[in-house]
Parts: C-alpha cells; sequence; structure tokens
C-alpha cells in the first residue's frame, strides 16, 4: 500500500508498512537484505530519506529518525517508544479521522545555513521539521499550512491525492498534485511562501494548461531547470522552473500504457526520462 525507497551509496533504504528494511546492492543483481526494523510511525503510505548518518521515515503516525551509521544496525532515535510525532495532532482538527492520512505522504531532507530539515508533503498539507537534533524533530512551520496543490471536500482531505516535491535550486520547493503545480520560497524554513501556483485546467481548458491530473498518482523530477512532471491520465508534462516565480508549460506527451499507473514515478538521467 504504497511506501516510499532512496538510495544511498551500497545501501537501499526501504519504508513500507511497520518497518523500515536496508538492503545492500553493491551487486544490483542481488539484492540482500541486512536487517527490517519498527519504525514506530507505520509508512504504510510514506517515505523515507537518508542525510549523511541519519534517516529520516514519515508515515500515518509522524515522524522518525535513525542513526545509520552501522547501516546493518539501524538505531531508532525518535520515538523512543509509542506513537510519533503525530502529524494529525500538528496539522489537522483533532476531530479529523485518521484513515484521512491514507494517502501518500512524501519526504525531503536537507541541509542549509539555517540547519538541518525535512520537509513532508501530505495530500493537502506542507509540514517542514528542524531535524537537526534528529531525536528531537520540531515541527517548524505555520500548522495546518496547505501546500496549495491538494484536494479538500466538505472541510476534510482527499484522502488519495498524492502530492510529491522536488527543490528547485537552493531556496525553492515545488509541490505537484492535484490541483497544479505550487512553487515556495523556502529559504526561511520556518516560514515558507507561495511565491508560484500553475492551476490545471480542465478539459477544454487553454491548450497552454496542463490538464488535472486524477487523485491518484503525481511525481516529479527537476533537472537543469525543468520539471517533469507525470500523471495518472496524461503522462509526460514539463514545465520551465529556471524562473521559480513564473513557471512556464513547455509540453505535454501523453503515456499509451495499458494497466493501472494509479500510483507510479519518473526519473531523469542522461537526456531520458523513465
Amino acid at each position: 500500500s504504497g511506501g516510499g525507497l532512496c538510495i544511498s551509496g551500497k545501501h537501499l533504504f526501504v519504508a513500507a508498512g511497520e518497518y523500515l528494511a536496508v538492503l545492500d546492492v553493491t551487486d544490483p543483481a542481488a539484492p540482500r537484505e541486512l536487517v527490517r526494523t519498527v519504525t514506530g510511525v507505520q509508512p504504510w503510505t510514506g517515505d523515507v530519506a537518508v542525510l549523511d548518518q541519519h534517516a529520516y521515515v514519515v508515515g500515518d503516525g509522524g515522524l522518525a529518525t535513525f542513526d545509520i551509521a552501522d547501516p546493518a544496525a539501524p538505531n531508532r532515535l525518535f520515538p523512543a517508544a509509542g506513537k510519533g510525532q503525530s502529524l494529525t495532532k500538528t496539522i489537522v482538527k483533532e476531530a479529523l479521522d485518521l484513515t484521512a492520512f491514507a494517502g501518500s505522504k512524501r519526504l525531503l531532507v536537507r541541509r542549509s545555513s539555517s540547519g538541518v530539515h525535512a520537509f513532508v508533503v501530505t495530500s493537502t498539507f506542507l509540514v517542514v521539521y528542524d531535524v537537526s537534533s534528529p531525536a528531537e524533530p520540531k515541527q517548524v512551520n505555520p500548522k495546518r499550512q496547505k501546500n496549495k496543490v491538494g484536494a479538500v471536500f466538505k472541510d476534510q482531505m482527499d484522502p488519495w491525492a498524492r502530492a510529491a516535491l522536488a527543490f528547485v535550486g537552493d531556496s525553492h520547493l515545488l509541490i505537484t498534485g492535484k490541483c497544479g503545480i505550487a512553487i515556495w520560497n523556502v529559504a526561511d524554513p520556518a516560514q515558507p511562501t507561495l511565491v508560484a501556483f500553475n492551476k490545471y485546467q480542465g478539459e477544454g481548458g487553454a491548450p497552454t494548461k496542463f490538464l488535472v491530473p486524477e487523485t491518484q498518482g503525481t511525481d516529479v523530477v527537476v533537472r537543469g531547470g525543468f520539471a517533469f512532471l507525470t500523471s495518472y491520465r496524461w503522462g509526460l508534462t514539463v514545465y520551465d522552473v529556471s524562473e521559480p516565480t513564473q513557471p512556464a508549460f513547455v509540453a505535454a506527451r501523453k503515456i499509451d500504457i495499458k494497466g493501472n499507473l494509479m500510483d507510479h514515478a519518473v526519473a531523469v538521467e542522461g537526456g531520458k526520462a523513465y
């Protein structure tokens, strides 16, 4: 039911179900699982990121951090026991059912002059944690800060509206979701500022705007000043984001692939998109 992964050196970190698993991929043809450990935050539809000697996992129960100086023996720093730093308590009404977090959560971690921060997007919200002290993650941006591209109906989150994120240069964050693309200035991680929002046009809308994706399935990669996006219905789309405050639609190419594309990803390397 979702989950996430990332590569760091010769190790692959996978967050899914209840666990964080670490695989040795020195030989890509024969990946070897080294360990799996309970995260405490249930990353059924979560994600994992690695920076230096720490791994960060986001799940339905919030954010977990691990010391991975020895990748074969991850040491969980937070939460020490029980539930994690619940996203439901920090960004949504207490009355909101936990099932609203059934949708995907995506995570990026970066180091800057202001410290180390974890950026998390849910179907509707943007959450920023200061993880300069990995054992004591703290949310630093305003509570209930909507990511602009998610979907809300009757004051409830659309639990299946997956969002994705990528850095644009050193100080901007691009988020894509059901409603379009939004670019935030995160030079001050505690005060993310929306600087651009391109709302997707519906069927029959302006031809220079991309059509609204379905609620499931979106991903984004930024390379060389361009953002490459995927959506459930319409395949691959490209935006020029060399000027983050003025993202410009470049092209869209529908991908005719049989099967279920509700949850998928895009990668760009060597002039090719996969």
